[in-house]
């Protein structure tokens, strides 16, 4: 393509540059740019649209079938652990660092776009959602607010011409481009590409749309990704409200589909029967692209042209949309001003340091009796839990720079090795009078009969739900469930989109339960729980293990149904066909008890940390949403046993997402908790431990007593059957907004003055306590008078993090309240709107923390 052409022109407007090439293109070429490649060879012109994903931080693992080797960014916190920091400056440096790392592996790994999949900013209304990692939390405001400073600091939005931007204002230009995922109502993972979820206007326009319409309007993001589900029988990406409420009203530019959704809208969804019409269809929606196999959505395409089911109009049209969605991106401006960006400019010292910063800032102190924490660097400490001496990697992120586990954190901080334990039991398994042991066949380290002289010792780590993983710390390997139907020694961590090192360890004579959800375990009334004892064990694909020629193996995983073009689908149960082999009943003894281990350092010890937690490929996950809320009972029960045999034990609980933690809130001194992901997640939670920083993060999620408080998972009435804090009155754990601090505050002075049609509000915040610490004041808004409508009980409508208030300091909080931050969706008159009434301010440390209030007529 000549560069002197008008497409490489920056005088001439975007639109006129785009449609210029768009006339060189053939019909063939333009059928092409439904798919995210851009390849028109005869002109030299071969390019992609997105680069990937970028939660948090930059995936370039090299795990979803990308061309380029693995590469390390630097790696922050989870986004459910962003949200927890409440600090819009800080999320806004770490969408930065993310932006500049994404713009320098692609200028190194070439011809890839600057688009990201992220934020997700679906609301975690149910903490049961298998990605409540992904997103930021239960309330819109919040995730809107929160989720829109990533996007900030990763485009830096600028104008083609250098002048400044001023406040607000758009930019013709992007650095790394933000896609919201996934719009709207994916809130469940099981039957997510099958089922429709009823969704009321209410719900709508009061809860589920909001984060959207932040990240668009306020964020200015630059596109979205449609969600697998249907919408009161619409599959989402033939939602015309990605056109007429996305595109066209709130000012996002992008749209493309879910990946392998295009195909799904007919082999799933049964809504068409023939792809040109999902095709047609969605390209009248507002769809730009389709992140499916490309030969399929060009045959698609191309049929849709030739049936007339779309016109060489809107085929013009949407090529010209996907070379301004390049254009946006730089890819034809003669200067790029992130041309220098190299691959030294990813995992600098400065990101380094933004990473630590976010993982101190996510800590959330949910119990601290007497001043337990923090603890005394000359205390005789003892480290007791295998979440302590592990760093488990997410399904969207990356491969960090390094990993800093809370045992290399703690140590580090005190210069010195720490006694530690697992806590994790060894067993070996019996087969009447033989044992398990590892023998070589054909190359692998199979389980084989033998005596118990040889017999194989493997560490069990029980996640609860079923799940177990069998270690050999002989071996160095998990044992590995092989789609072959060879069981072995292979795996060096267990991390895939079918996680086959999981196996389900049910007691010999239990009862397998109806409708498993999961293809990761098999439901049983009765799972193995400690001790010795009959067993029977299954793996990936409900298939049974048993011994055939005196080696364990299981049967090869078979369909049910044929494979798509995604990976959709495949961890759910019913996709499998199991096994035609009853599990073999072995019986399994404990060599070494993890408890008595445990209870023994921690005797000797003056002081105690147990640390708990989950990995995010295990019961929760895309795909895989957790049947329960409560504790995993292997880990409740070492902390239980921990804390009687030493009571000064705190608790870490490393988690992306709520447990019903009661009986550890009654038994433990002090918890602190955090999510995964952060490549200093370990430093982050040595810093809070021992008073460095202040763990002065606060929960974006209710955490509830029990499933009890809980609807079913595909429930969308928030109202009627009440979840969240905004509509959720009953008694609970801890409430949304809440953690402490190692100082006290007091409120005063709560102070509102009218702004045109917001407000202006402001209160005083006084360090009380001994200490320098944090304050994530918090506003609420209440409505007292009678309505037409249903408002929430309380809703967020502003948050500010002071930081290092010193004892004795006071400070004003100052928060901006804008209309739309007090509208409601009225029905009957069919919009969002500020319904006139008087309400009820309140400002405070938690959603009950109501210390200082005001009333106001609006």
């Amino acid at each position: 393509m000549d560069r002197k052409s008008k497409l490489y022109d920056p005088s001439v407007p975007d639109r006129e540059r785009a449609e210029y090439l768009v006339s060189l293109m053939t019909r063939e070429e333009k059928l092409g740019c439904f798919t995210l490649r851009f390849n028109v060879e005869r002109l030299g012109l071969m390019l992609s649209v997105c680069a990937g994903e970028g939660a948090h931080g930059v995936q370039a693992r090299a795990g979803q079938r990308e061309t380029y080797p693995p590469t390390m960014t630097t790696s922050f916190t989870q986004p459910i652990g962003m949200a927890a920091t409440f600090d819009r400056a800080l999320i806004r440096e770490a969408g930065d660092v993310m932006g500049r790392e994404s713009r320098a592996f692609e200028n190194a790994v070439g011809r890839r776009g600057h688009l990201r999949l992220c934020p997700t900013v679906d609301l975690c209304r149910d903490p049961r959602w298998g990605r409540t990692e992904e997103g930021y939390g239960e309330d819109p405001y919040l995730t809107g607010k929160m989720a829109s400073a990533y996007i900030r600091g990763m485009q830096d939005e600028r104008r083609l011409d250098g002048r400044p931007l001023r406040p607000d204002e758009r930019g013709d230009r992007i650095r790394t481009g933000a896609v919201l995922k996934h719009f709207y109502a994916n809130n469940q993972e099981y039957r997510r590409t099958v089922d429709s979820f009823d969704v009321s206007d209410k719900v709508k326009y009061d809860c589920l749309l909001e984060p959207f319409r932040y990240c668009a309007e306020q964020g200015h993001a630059e596109g979205v990704m449609t969600s697998y589900n249907s919408i009161n029988g619409v599959p989402a990406m033939l939602n015309h409200e990605v056109r007429d409420l996305l595109k066209r009203k709130w000012g996002i530019r992008y749209a493309m589909t879910d990946g392998g959704d295009f195909l799904q809208t007919v082999e799933l969804h049964h809504y068409y029967k023939t792809h040109a019409e999902t095709l047609a269809e969605g390209v009248r929606a507002g769809i730009d692209a389709m992140l499916d196999a490309p030969d399929a959505v060009y045959q698609a395409a191309r049929e849709a042209l030739e049936r007339g089911l779309i016109s060489e109009e809107e085929l013009d049209r949407a090529a010209v949309g996907q070379i301004m969605e390049l254009l946006r991106q730089g890819f034809f401006d003669p200067e790029d001003p992130y041309a220098a960006l190299d691959m030294s400019d990813v995992g600098t010292k400065e990101a380094a340091r933004v990473s630590l910063k976010v993982s101190e800032a996510a800590n959330v102190l949910l119990k601290n009796e007497s001043g337990f924490l923090p603890l005394d660097r000359e205390d005789d400490i003892a480290l007791i839990g295998h979440t302590a001496d592990r760093w488990y990697m997410d399904w969207y992120g990356g491969k960090p720079m390094y990993r800093v586990t809370l045992r290399e954190g703690v140590e580090r901080e005190l210069g010195r090795p720490v006694p530690y334990d697992s806590g994790l039991d060894r067993v070996c398994f019996r087969v009447g009078d033989r044992y398990l042991g590892a023998r070589t066949v054909d190359g692998d380290v199979c389980l084989a009969l033998t005596d118990r002289q040889h017999a194989l010792e493997l560490e069990r780590t029980d996640w609860g739900e079923g799940s177990n993983f069998l270690y050999a710390p002989a071996y160095g390997k998990y044992l590995t469930a092989r789609e072959d139907g060879r069981i072995c020694l292979a795996s060096d961590e267990p991390f895939a989109w079918h996680v086959y090192e999981s196996f389900t360890i049910a007691a010999a004579d239990a009862k397998a339960l109806p409708e498993p959800r999961n293809a990761n375990c098999i439901a049983f009334d009765r799972y193995w729980e400690a001790g010795g004892g009959d067993v029977r064990l299954y793996c990936f694909g409900k298939r049974s293990v048993y011994i055939r020629d005196g080696v364990l193996v299981t049967d090869p995983l078979r369909r049910l149904r044929p494979q798509g073009a995604a990976k959709e689908g495949g961890n759910e149960a019913d996709a499998w066909a199991g096994s035609t082999v009853e599990a073999a009943v072995l019986t399994a003894q404990v060599v070494s008890s993890g408890a008595q281990r445990a209870c023994a350092l921690a005797a000797k010890a003056s002081k105690v940390i147990v640390s708990l937690g989950c990995d995010p490929v295990v019961n929760a996950k895309e795909e895989i949403d957790r049947g329960t809320i409560a504790m995993i009972p292997a880990q409740e029960r070492l902390a239980e046993a921990v804390c009687a045999a030493n009571p000064s034990a705190a608790v870490v609980l490393i988690t992306n997402y709520p447990y019903a933690i009661g009986r550890l809130d009654r038994l433990a001194p002090a918890i602190l908790t955090c999510a995964t992901g952060s490549q200093e997640m370990g430093s982050g939670l040595a810093s809070a431990l021992f008073g460095r920083s202040d763990p002065a993060g606060r929960l974006p999620m209710t955490w509830y007593r029990s499933d009890l408080d809980l609807p079913a998972l595909d429930d969308y009435d928030l109202i009627g059957h009440p979840r969240t804090y905004r509509y959720f009155d009953g008694p609970v754990l801890y409430p949304f907004g809440y953690g402490l601090s190692y100082t006290t505050f007091d409120y005063s002075r709560l102070c509102v003055e009218r702004d045109g049609e917001g407000l202006n509000v402001r209160v005083d915040v006084t360090n009380t306590g001994a200490r320098r610490g944090d304050e994530v004041a918090q506003l609420y808004l209440c409505r007292v008078s009678p309505s037409e409508t249903v408002h929430p009980l309380k809703r967020l409508i502003g948050f500010e993090r002071l930081h290092d208030l010193e004892p004795g300091e006071r400070r004003t909080a100052l928060f901006r309240v804008d209309p739309c931050d007090l509208a409601v969706y009225v029905e009957s008159q069919g919009v969002r709107m500020v319904e006139p009434g008087r309400y009820r301010l309140f400002a405070g440390g938690s959603s009950r923390d109501e210390r200082v209030d005001a009333l106001i007529d609006l």
